[in-house]
């Protein structure tokens, strides 16, 4: 595995096609003296951490992933159903609405 130095290299987002395989060169503001000090750890603790740990860390963000994608799914379903609710209601109020102008022109002939 490649090492990432915080001083020379800023790994770019997933799927960069940057220099060196991948790696964007450091921007002034990616540099380690401009970094807060919460990403220096984390780009250590990548540095360091070994393939299961990677792998680990991957699985479990993987499954918190699913997880709120099935949360979302779940308030989608709730919508639509409430809007397929609303629907109806609109749809029976718009009847009796002509049921009572149909009426007002029976009275009026």
């Amino acid at each position: 595995m490649e090492s990432v130095s915080p001083e020379s290299d800023a790994v770019g987002p997933v799927g960069s096609t940057g220099e060196a395989g991948g790696h964007l060169p450091a921007t002034p503001s990616q540099s380690s003296d401009t970094r807060p000090e919460a990403v220096n750890n984390s780009l250590r603790a990548l540095e360091t951490a070994s393939l299961e740990e990677l792998a680990s860390a991957l699985t479990t963000q993987l499954t918190k992933d699913r997880e709120q994608a099935k949360l979302q799914l779940a308030e989608v379903q709730a919508a639509e159903k409430q809007l397929e609710e609303k629907r109806l209601r609109l749809e029976e109020f718009e009847k009796r609405i002509f049921a009572v102008a149909d009426r007002v022109d029976d009275v009026v002939e």
